[in-house]
C-alpha cells in the first residue's frame, strides 16, 4: 500500500522536530539542568517517551517543548537589556557597654586562726571597640562607712575589696579617669573581665552562720 504524501511529510516534520529536540537536550538530565539554569524550561517528560501511541499528542508536545526551550535558549528582546543602580547600606555603631556576667566573691568556710582569707570575684562585659571604660563598686547598706560588711541576723563580718592581686589598691567606689587604672580599659568589641580581689581580714569571729552581702559593680563609659 502506498503511504499518503501527507503522512510522509508529517513523518519528516516529526523527524526534523525530534532532531531539533536532541540538539536542544539529548537527555532528560541535560534538560533538567537547563531548566534549573534558566527557570523557564518546564515540560511533561512522560509525554515525550518514545513509542507513544498518540501522534497528535507527540506533535503538540514536541512543538510546545521546542517553543519553551527555544525561548529559554534564545530570549526575546525583553531579556537582552538591563540596567543597574546602587543601593546604599549604612549603620552607626555607638559607644556602648553591656554586662555579660558576674562571678561570686565566695570566701567559703572561715574558722578561727585562718585569717586573712582571700578570694576573687569578677564582672565580664563587652564594650564597642575603642570605647574607654571604668568599673566602680557601690557598697551595700550593710557597710559601715567605707568598710564593706556581710551580715547574718544582725551580726557582721567585715571584708575588703581590691583592684590588684597584691591586695594593696582599694577597688574604686568613685568614678576615676576612663580607661585608666586597674579597673579601667578600652573596649575591644569582645568580652573583657575585671577581677575583684577580696579579703576577710583578722577580726573577732561572729557567731557561726552564713554571712552575705551584695556589691553593685558599674561599668562606666
Amino acid at each position: 500500500m502506498r503511504t499518503p504524501a501527507r503522512s510522509i511529510r508529517m513523518s519528516r516534520v516529526e523527524k526534523a522536530a525530534s532532531q531539533r529536540m536532541k540538539a536542544c537536550f539529548s537527555t532528560e538530565a541535560r534538560f533538567e539542568r537547563l531548566r534549573r539554569a534558566t527557570g523557564r524550561c518546564h515540560y511533561p517528560t512522560n509525554t515525550l517517551k518514545s513509542g507513544s501511541s498518540s501522534m497528535h499528542i507527540r506533535r503538540r508536545t514536541i512543538a510546545w517543548a521546542l517553543a519553551i526551550c527555544g525561548s529559554a535558549l534564545f530570549p526575546d528582546s525583553a531579556w537582552a537589556a538591563s540596567t543597574a543602580t546602587n543601593l546604599s547600606v549604612t549603620a552607626t555603631v555607638v559607644s556602648s557597654c553591656a554586662v555579660n556576667s558576674t562571678s561570686t566573691l565566695a570566701f567559703g568556710a572561715i574558722s578561727a586562726g585562718t585569717f586573712p582569707v582571700n578570694s576573687t570575684g569578677s564582672v565580664t562585659f563587652t564594650c564597642s571597640g575603642g570605647t574607654a571604660w571604668f568599673v566602680t563598686a557601690t557598697l551595700s547598706s550593710n557597710a559601715s562607712g567605707s568598710q564593706p560588711r556581710m551580715v547574718s541576723s544582725g551580726q557582721y563580718l567585715s571584708y575588703n575589696i581590691y583592684s590588684d592581686g597584691g591586695r594593696t589598691v582599694a577597688f574604686p567606689t568613685a568614678l576615676g579617669t576612663l580607661g585608666s587604672g586597674n579597673t579601667g580599659g578600652t573596649g575591644t568589641g569582645g568580652q573583657q573581665t575585671v577581677t575583684v580581689y577580696g579579703q576577710v581580714p583578722s577580726q573577732p569571729l561572729p557567731p557561726a552562720a552564713t554571712y552575705t552581702d551584695t556589691l553593685t559593680l558599674t561599668v562606666n563609659w
